[in-house]
């Protein structure tokens, strides 16, 4: 049996080393965090989140409205005092028709109007990370057009996201944002940090965790992973690297749930992220990829049979083992590459003289400019 990897044992032996976060480490690991956050929270729960939020953002300018008994809370969620805005938090309308939703954005506004005179503005806030459902961004371009003409005092302003809110979070001081994020994580093990990143100011990590920061949303539709699963796995990697180990065990909210929307595709992208590493531990050990799988095969992270996928894919021939085809079994694919693919990062960080953050940068890429199978070559 091949002995486990330094990087695996160091994850156990080096607990209780903690180190305060460099700038821009903080500012990615928040915003991971807060895309946990959201990803956990759904209708009063994200709601409370959003409020919070602004706060945060507007302090005593924000009014938090509660609900009142059977008053309920005047369609309003929230109340911008110097704007006079009113806000609308909603989840996702995914299951409803479009008359359903066009019914209850109408009688939200209109109810909202109704019960606040001095209201000048109306702003939907919602929690979809892919952006707002085009059902629903219909219905509020035809609401707008209604209520130019029936209330012209009133301005329905553009709908805000999950990136719009982490936007005015990050904007405050690091002790306020931590009253949203919590504390926990907010220290790193010191040698986990130092495999991620160089010291705090060294040029080469900073530029690199920027990039990461921003490449982490550049999965356009057409290539070859599916956007989503894409964004949520290279999120839950990149909470992992930085030192949370439970991410791809309990806490990677994202990527468990577009295992549970669409487990396949889900599959297919931890798949090729994994094969994108391998290429990149190749490159920088040139070894075999079979060296990399009995490596693998031998430590605790994983088992022959998910090796198999991934070196099947990386020669391009089918697995002698059909790919899993129950969903249950696809989600464990799933989690368990996401460990895999950290580890093979960590592994050729080890042979490189870069940083593990650029490693991690340069597979984001690879994947990124992957074209899909489908596309024209000619």
């Amino acid at each position: 049996m091949l002995p486990r990897s330094k990087v695996a044992d160091d994850l156990a032996s080096q607990r209780g080393k903690f180190v305060n976060l460099p700038d821009w480490v903080e500012q990615l690991w928040g915003e991971l965090r807060f895309r946990e956050l959201v990803a956990q929270q759904t209708g009063e729960g994200y709601q409370r989140l959003f409020q919070q939020v602004m706060k945060v953002a507007d302090g005593d300018d924000f009014l938090d409205v509660r609900p009142i008994g059977r008053h309920g809370d005047f369609r309003c969620d929230g109340w911008g005092m110097h704007s006079a805005t009113c806000y609308a938090v909603y989840g996702p309308f995914t299951r409803k028709s479009p008359d359903q939703v066009r019914r209850k954005l109408t009688r939200d506004l209109r109810g909202a109007i109704g019960a606040w005179p001095e209201m000048r503005a109306w702003r939907l806030v919602h929690n979809d990370h892919a952006g707002l459902n085009a059902l629903v961004a219909s219905a509020l371009v035809s609401l707008r057009e209604q209520i130019s003409t029936d209330a012209p005092h009133v301005v329905v302003l553009p709908p805000w996201g999950p990136r719009d809110l982490w936007w005015l979070l990050r904007q405050a001081p690091s002790a306020a944002r931590a009253t949203v994020l919590g504390t926990h994580g907010w220290q790193l093990n010191q040698d986990r940090l130092r495999e991620f990143a160089s010291v705090e100011g060294d040029p080469v990590s900073v530029s690199a965790g920027r990039s990461v920061a921003q490449l982490l949303d550049g999965f356009a539709a057409g290539g070859v992973v599916d956007p989503l699963a894409a964004t949520a796995f290279a999120g839950a990697l990149a909470m992992f690297l930085l030192g949370d180990e439970a991410t791809f065990k309990k806490h990677a909210s994202l990527l468990e749930q577009r295992c549970e929307d669409d487990p396949f595709e889900a599959m297919l992208t931890a798949v090729t992220f994994c094969v994108k590493a391998l290429q990149l531990w190749e490159a920088a050990t040139g070894d075999k990829p079979q060296l990399w799988a009995e490596m693998l095969n031998h430590s605790d992270l994983t088992i022959p049979y998910v090796t198999q996928i991934v070196l099947s894919a990386r020669h391009g021939v089918e697995s002698d083992d059909s790919l899993p085809g129950h969903p249950r079994d696809q989600q464990k694919v799933t989690m368990n590459l996401g460990q895999v693919t950290a580890m093979t990062l960590q592994l050729t960080a080890d042979h490189r003289p870069d940083p593990l953050v650029s490693v991690f940068q340069d597979l984001l890429i690879s994947v990124q400019r992957e074209p899909s199978a489908s596309c024209d070559t000619e």
